[in-house]
């Protein structure tokens, strides 16, 4: 796990006694160069990269200059380059390569000449550190089930109801809780009929909350209602095709659209519920099936549809319903392709569309009256598509929360500024989330609930509070955990496993240990064996204590009657190595 003070980090042995060195261009220049050294390995396995320390903000050029001859360097990790930048092997000493880095992020690099070692490194590039954001979250009642993927419904008397999702693991919830703003708190409220996640939930004219769709691993057609009165739910009909990923919009007339998603093909086909008479009936169809789109109401009335993916693609494409025809008509297409973004209705009666998988970082507004989109101001952080909240503030700005870009959970919050189109932080949230969601309270404050980080499913809830100002904290050491590895066997046939396990001699409850190891030996990966998982990498989830990589000995011939394969963990600043921290075995040729 590489730490926030680490700018370049490799998976290199401790054996780099290579120290980053910092040469300045020109004094009076801000942009610097960085030089990481080249061949720095053994007879086993050479061209290990060093270089530890030093600060890199964009504009800044990395170095690579050879020790040894016969090396390269190319941007990605073994078997994916991104395509950023490659040296080519280069076979003279002294050779150097040097790429400038214009943008912040966390940049691997690896060398393919000697890639089966695990020799790989990687830039961190951070821009001057900002001016700290304002403690604009506080912590909060937890929720009693962790979840992600759920509904939050906030219901007329404030309090909100939170429905189903995923736990985790096996299974989904069929639980559901209501948040008392009062005193903070959470409590357990009667269960769904029929557990999922990936459902809509919309309040209705009369109070209740109608739930439709989703998954409990199968399609789901089956509806329910929820009575806070008595806090029960109860079936109301199904709809007439199983779907998730869809939308569902509640219209003036008091009747819920439900359009699009996914039931097994991608559907256009769209549905209106009647809460007088607890039916659902058809409607006019979309032009385009999607999954992943937005629905927002317009002011007058009609149901803006833009964006989402059709099996193939990610869509431009937006569609209009009027719920007087029940029909669907074209309107102007988005700038760019995406899905997965959030859509929010303006006090100006315009519509903000923000991120998505295929563009991250841009928006684009939409305005009724022309029927078209421009472009305003992009985040100011890249979130992928599904895993943030974007929630209409009283004072018309939106925030957008939490999320998810390769490869880290966000924690850091955004406010979108309608009259100038730009973005400005707005704090970090006191846990990164992705999958959660955000509703706005009664009292202006915005509740955060649950979600995940990495592999852990959170239960932690906190407040969006411009005037909360928490009390200070001291941080908790985190105890550093002594690795090891031990293999399930010294020697194993070809078409049959081994399994490497990775220990820690004390758990994290709260992060993820990724661990890093190479392999050596006379037998070569994807030649004689395969691994589970990524190369050179292996993650013992939080609160747990170990983890295993499984080697699958290939068929493939061999040139004796055995080859040797050897694990070895590599050492970095989140673990310590402990003995025994190599593993051997060897694979018999059956020929």
């Amino acid at each position: 796990m590489e730490t926030k003070s680490s700018i370049f980090s490799s998976a290199a042995k401790l054996l780099l006694l290579v120290a980053l060195l910092l040469l300045a261009a020109n004094q009076a220049a801000t942009a610097k160069t960085y030089t990481i050294l080249v061949g720095l390995g053994d007879s086993e396995c050479p061209g290990y990269f060093g270089g530890t320390g030093g600060s890199i903000q964009p504009g800044d050029t990395v170095k690579w200059q050879w020790h040894t001859a016969g090396h390269s360097v190319t941007s990605g990790t073994y078997g994916h380059s991104t395509g950023l930048f490659d040296s080519g092997i280069l076979n003279k000493v002294g050779a150097t390569f040097s790429f400038t880095f214009r943008n912040p992020g966390t940049f691997p690099f690896f060398c393919r000449v000697h890639g089966s070692c695990a020799e790989y490194g990687s830039v961190t590039v951070a821009p001057s550190p900002p001016p700290t954001p304002p403690v604009n979250f506080v912590i909060t009642g937890s929720l009693a089930i962790a979840r992600s993927d759920h509904t939050a419904t906030l219901l007329p008397g404030g309090k909100v109801l939170v429905a189903g999702g995923d736990p985790g693991g096996d299974g989904f919830l069929a639980s559901t809780e209501l948040y008392n703003p009062a005193s903070g708190a959470w409590s357990l409220t009667g269960s769904l009929a029929t557990a999922r996640s990936g459902h809509t939930a919309t309040l209705l004219p009369n109070g209740k909350v109608l739930v439709a769709g989703g998954s409990d691993g199968i399609f789901l057609a089956s509806t329910e209602l929820y009575d806070p009165a008595s806090g029960i739910w109860s079936a109301t009909g199904s709809l007439a095709t199983a779907r998730i990923g869809h939308t569902a919009t509640l219209l003036p007339n008091g009747k819920v659209l439900v359009a699009g998603g996914e039931g097994g093909d991608f559907l256009a086909s769209a549905e209106l519920y009647d809460p007088t008479n607890a039916t659902w009936s058809a409607t006019g169809s979309l032009a385009t099936a999607r999954t992943g789109h937005t629905a927002t109401l317009l002011p007058n009335g009609n149901v803006l549809v833009a964006g989402g993916y059709d099996g193939n693609s990610g869509l431009a494409s937006a569609e209009l319903y009027d719920p007087a025809s029940g029909a669907w008509s074209a309107t102007g297409n988005l700038a760019t392709e995406r899905e997965g973004h959030t859509a929010t209705l303006l006090p100006n009666g315009t519509v903000l569309v923000a991120g998505g998988d295929e563009t991250f970082m841009s928006a684009e507004v939409y305005d009724p009256a022309s029927e078209a989109w421009s472009a305003t101001g992009s985040l100011a952080t890249a979130r992928i598509g599904f895993s943030y909240t974007a929630t209409l503030l009283l004072n018309g700005k939106v925030l957008v929360a939490g999320g998810y870009a390769y490869p880290n959970i966000i924690a850091s919050a955004e406010l979108y500024d309608p009259p100038s189109g730009t973005w400005s932080t707005a704090g970090n949230l006191a846990f990164g989330r992705e999958l959660h969601t955000a509703t706005l309270l009664l009292n202006d404050k915005v509740l955060v609930a649950g979600g995940a980080n990495n592999s852990v499913f959170l239960a932690s809830a906190e407040l969006y509070d411009t005037a909360a100002t928490p009390p200070p904290t001291t941080p908790t050491p985190v105890p550093i955990p002594a690795v090891t590895v031990n293999v399930s066997a010294r020697s194993i046939t070809q078409g049959t496993d081994a399994t490497f396990t990775i220990s820690a001699s004390t758990m994290n409850l709260s992060d993820v240990t990724t661990v890093h190891y190479s392999m050596t030996g006379k037998a070569k990966p994807e030649t004689n064996y395969t691994l589970s998982g990524v190369f050179g990498q292996a993650e013992i989830p939080a609160g747990a204590s170990s983890t295993t990589v499984t080697l699958h000995a290939l068929t493939a011939p061999m040139k004796g009657k055995s080859e040797n394969a050897i694990f070895k963990l590599l050492p970095t600043t989140s673990y310590t190595l402990s003995n025994p921290r190599k593993a051997s075995l060897t694979i018999v040729n059956v020929r």
